[in-house]
């Protein structure tokens, strides 16, 4: 997550070892009112008989607030499946 000039540019990347059944991707774009985080935006992408997936988006920011980034990292094969979460630094936004 780099901020330029109000607009804030995340990305992410879902990748296997192996080619799976799906891959998705999952980003949520959060931003800190009062106590809790609040979800702005959220993109998302998925791939059928691949092992990767990507998102690279650039999304205009109020000034003067916190975000950060949730990533959800899924893939599925045969029947099994797993997800991952992982969360930014918090970025403060003037």
């Amino acid at each position: 997550m780099e901020p330029v000039d109000g607009y804030i540019e995340v990305g992410g990347t879902t990748e296997t070892y192996d080619v799976v059944d799906n891959v998705e991707i999952v980003i949520e774009l959060q931003k800190r009112e009062g106590s809790s985080w609040k979800t702005i935006k959220t993109w998302s992408e998925h791939k059928s008989n691949d092992y990767i997936v990507s998102i690279a988006k650039t999304y205009k920011v109020e000034k003067g607030y916190y975000y950060r980034i949730v990533s959800c990292h899924y893939a599925e094969n045969e029947g099994s499946h797993e997800n991952v979460y992982a969360y930014s630094k918090k970025l403060y936004i003037d």
